[in-house]
């Protein structure tokens, strides 16, 4: 099974964690409001984690990128990660 940190979850991160949880990954979502995306997290993504970006990566062996281009680019998760 593959720890999977994604950054980013909205609608592109939510489909690609629930084609992963289908298949048996662990799915951690990398986001700046934990705490109001795991409240919106039902259905399959229920037993999915979120946490700030740094973390998610820590464990990660894969780590996927699901932002619009201009956050990946500057201000956005990517960046609290190099930090």
């Amino acid at each position: 099974m593959s720890n999977v940190a994604i950054l980013g979850a909205g609608s592109a991160g939510r489909a690609l964690a629930t084609r992963l949880v289908h298949g048996g990954a662990r799915v951690c979502f990398g986001v700046r409001d934990p705490g109001a995306v795991t409240a919106q997290l039902t259905g399959s993504l229920a037993g999915v984690s979120a946490v700030d970006p740094r973390s998610a990566v820590a464990d990660a062996e894969v780590v996927l990128l699901a932002v619009p281009a201009p956050a990946a680019l500057r201000g956005g998760p990517a960046d609290a990660v190099r930090r």
